[in-house]
């Protein structure tokens, strides 16, 4: 018996011996966070693994095995396994974290990774791929992080005990219970080289009604992969400079931190901060490099400005997927406080995602078209946990309940209902009243020749007519007192292409001397500037048009197009020519537009279509053959342009347009090209880019023209006074042009002219000279710019080549 007993006891014990799995979690001991990549190894032979986005982990080891938790910031901590199988680790921050540079002797061994990690760069980065897709499970989460007073008020001692309970409630269940917002959004995303993306929304939940976000995907908040030279953050509005760039080493100063051997594998920890003294937008973190190809597998940045009042989180973790490192989840964190007096409350805004079922087959070519993100029809069912790679915590559970059930939030819901539909419907363009839609840009225009205009724009909505629209409009202008009014035919002839015949006729009023370009997304606000309110010259027009919309690729529109129209100028104008005179006109057009955008992302939600972003290059094309048979007109109209953005490590970014225009023969001033002067009468003027702020609105006109507009913005590059109320953003102006009328005298009633001299127009601004900090949520900047004319074109007076302007910008 003694010895049955004896072999018992050593079996048992050999079998705590063994290695077994381990799984636990790594958290902020004060705050309760997960702790994301934190460095876990066995004993002191740093073979081992770390945590994921979640601070979890999994790792064999056996009953006597040390385990070893260090974390850059927080203390170190070693825990001795005794049996146990799931743990729950809390790391303790350091009370002060010394983040300086340290100069060693010989070279920064950090210096040789990084190295190789830049090299390496092709060969990691999911854009220099051939193709690729994957499905991928996106939640974003609107919270309340914290409030200045957390203690609930006393309805007993309050003025209103209602809303005093009222208030109690919900901030306790908004602190602790449930979210302000909760999103969830599955889809299939195709990437095929150099630019062609998709992104179908399979399925999308919002705790919110009318929700119009359609959810959001990785790269709306962080770049897709860590390899880029410049990391362009849109909702910082900022470029930062990627610490795995050329010439990195003269900005960014990295330590190694730890080190972990996994396998064959060895992950090197690197913390990088800036350089002291380096005036730029960089960023902070860590950096996991793994030597199998030195690819990144873990990054963490924040921003390294401290006087930036959003705060962000990015994190990336990447695997080996068929032998290549790709994404696998992404977490940006977003953060900021509204304070107002001594009192504050803090939001966080915590996009994650989860990506799956990763193929590197390039999509075919026809499997992409003119959206690069795009929702099908909802479906009528859709099991959630079927679809989620990450389950629902109680508290996100709640939001989705408590907004519809909880009494106290009803009338709140009812708010947000309302809201996001007035929302959508200003986003879209278009009211939606049942089997019609008001066309919202046709309720309210002004002008300096109208004044102010009242109308009424009808168009058919999907519900009644799928296969195109028809669509109605007419105003009153109570400057002239005149009715204008129109209406057009659509029909969708193969929506994969965006193919669709048009048939349209207005009596309304339009500008002489103006080329209408085409627009990136089908939306009636697209069509409306700042220069239609200052407009002063107007035609009567009556125009029969038929338009064909095609795009032979998806970044290629074409618009070949029949025109038929009869101006009246409202203004003294007569053409003479051919020794005869008009002071009506009627012409025919036959003309072609285009529009390449390559790298242009264009949305399309449900019914609302826009921009993602602005990327550049565009280039814009309009050519016709017109005709008047009666008048003896009969010439060709070209105009061309190119817009493009070229940004730099540290010296900013440049904006360039290029526009020319040519005309074969003579025309009535409503088809020449009117120079795009920006100054109104009374010394008012239309602040728009690439518009000469010194330039009369219609000062020179020309039948031929080359302009170009440089705007080079260098930032807070330059600038070393950089405070809480101060943070200077300069930029240099230069806009030229050469313009020609050949013919002047056969304009009468008005005094045309081109500047074959050429035109020049120089100018400085300075933003954020002052800046306050509105609610601590953002800045409010005021800056000063001017504009000066010089050249053969200076007005005598020398107060009159100048146009000063007080800007006021927003910025984080």
């Amino acid at each position: 018996m003694i010895r049955s007993l004896f072999w018992l006891g050593f079996f048992l014990a050999q079998g705590l011996l063994v290695a077994q799995t381990v799984e636990g979690t790594v958290q902020d001991q004060q705050t309760g966070e997960p702790l994301v990549f934190v460095n876990i190894s066995l004993g002191h032979s740093q073979q081992g693994t770390i945590t994921d986005m979640d601070g979890r982990f999994s790792l064999t080891a056996a009953a006597g095995d040390t385990l070893r938790f260090s974390y850059v910031g927080y203390e170190d901590q070693e825990i001795v396994l005794k049996g146990q199988l799931a743990l729950q680790v809390r790391l303790a921050p350091m009370a002060v974290e010394l983040a300086t540079v340290v100069v060693r002797p010989g070279e920064n061994p950090a210096w040789r990774i990084i190295r190789a990690t830049v090299a390496n760069r092709g060969q990691h980065d999911p854009g220099q791929l051939a193709g690729y897709q994957y499905r991928a499970y996106h939640k974003t989460v609107f919270t309340i992080d914290s409030v200045s007073d957390p203690t609930p008020l006393d309805p007993a001692t309050a003025d209103d005990p209602v809303e005093a309970r009222t208030d109690s409630l919900l901030q306790a269940a908004f602190l602790n219970d449930m979210h302000l917002w909760l999103t969830e959004t599955v889809t299939e995303n195709y990437f095929r080289r150099p630019n062609q993306r998709k992104e179908y929304v399979l399925a999308s939940r919002s705790s919110i009604p009318n929700d119009l976000t359609g959810g959001f995907n990785p790269i709306d908040f962080q770049p897709f992969g860590f390899y880029q030279e410049i990391i362009r953050l849109d909702f910082a509005n900022r470029d930062y400079l990627n610490p795995i760039s050329r010439g990195t080493f003269d900005r960014y100063y990295f330590a190694l931190a730890d080190t972990l051997y996994q396998g064959p594998d060895t992950t090197f920890i690197i913390r990088y901060q800036p350089l002291p003294g380096k005036n730029f937008f960089g960023l902070q973190g860590l950096l996991y490099i793994n030597s199998d190809g030195y690819a990144i597998e873990n990054v963490i940045a924040e921003p390294a400005d401290t006087l930036q009042l959003l705060g962000f989180r990015i994190q990336q973790q990447a695997r080996r997927v068929d032998g290549r490192w790709f994404p696998q989840q992404l977490q940006t964190d977003l953060s900021f406080r509204i304070q107002m007096g001594g009192e504050y409350t803090g939001y966080a805004f915590r996009n994650r995602s989860e990506i799956d079922e990763v193929s590197f087959s390039p999509p075919p070519a026809d499997h992409f078209n003119h959206y690069f993100r795009e929702s099908g029809p909802a479906p009528a069912a859709v099991d959630w946990d079927s679809l989620r790679t990450l389950p629902l915590d109680q508290r996100e559970a709640n939001t989705y309940i408590w907004w519809d059930t909880l009494p106290e939030l009803r009338s709140t819901y009812r708010f947000l209902k309302a809201y996001t539909g007035v929302l959508l419907a200003v986003s879209s363009g278009w009211w939606t009243a049942g089997p019609v839609d008001i066309v919202l840009p046709d309720l309210f225009r002004n002008n300096r020749y109208e004044k102010v205009r009242l109308g009424l724009g009808l168009r058919t909505s999907p519900a009644l007519i799928r296969w195109g629209h028809l669509y109605a409009y007419a105003g009153y202008g109570f400057g002239d007192r005149a009715w204008k009014y129109g209406g057009a035919l659509e029909v969708k002839l193969y929506e994969a292409r965006d193919l669709r015949l048009g048939l349209s006729y207005a009596n309304d009023l339009a500008e002489p001397g103006i080329t209408t370009l085409l627009t990136a997304a089908n939306n009636p606000w697209a069509g409306l500037n700042a220069r239609n309110a200052a407009r002063v010259l107007m035609d009567q027009i009556e125009e029969t048009r038929v338009d064909l919309y095609y795009r032979p690729w998806p970044r290629v529109q074409l618009n070949p197009y029949y025109s038929r129209e009869h101006r009246q100028p409202t203004y003294d104008y007569t053409f003479l020519g051919n020794e005869q005179s008009w002071t009506r006109f009627r012409q025919e057009s036959l003309g072609l537009r285009l529009r390449w955008a390559p790298r242009e992302q264009l949305v399309k939600m449900g019914r609302l279509e826009t921009l993602l972003r602005e990327v550049w290059p565009v280039v814009e094309f309009a050519a016709s053959r017109n005709w008047a048979p009666d008048q003896s007109l009969d010439y060709f109209r070209l105009t061309g342009q190119l817009t493009h953005r070229l940004r730099t490590k540290v010296l900013g970014a440049t904006e360039v347009r290029l526009q020319a225009g040519w005309l074969s023969e003579q025309a009535p001033y409503a088809w020449l090209f009117n120079a795009p002067g920006g100054r109104t009468p009374g010394n008012g003027a239309v602040n728009t880019a690439f518009t000469f702020q010194t330039m009369g609105l219609n000062e020179f006109v020309a039948d031929r023209f080359v302009y170009l507009f440089l705007e080079h913005g260098f930032g807070r590059l330059l600038g070393r006074l950089n405070t809480r109320y101060s943070q200077p953003e300069l930029s240099l102006v230069q806009y030229g042009g050469w313009s020609r009328l050949t013919e002047p005298s056969v304009h009468e009633g008005l005094v045309l002219q081109g500047f074959p001299a050429g035109y020049w127009e120089s100018g400085v601004q300075l933003d954020n000279l002052l800046c306050v900090p509105y609610f601590q949520t953002f800045y409010l900047g005021l800056g000063v710019g001017v504009r000066y004319r010089w050249g053969y074109y200076h007005l005598p007076e020398w107060r009159d080549n100048l146009r000063w302007t007080l800007n006021l910008t927003m910025a984080i």
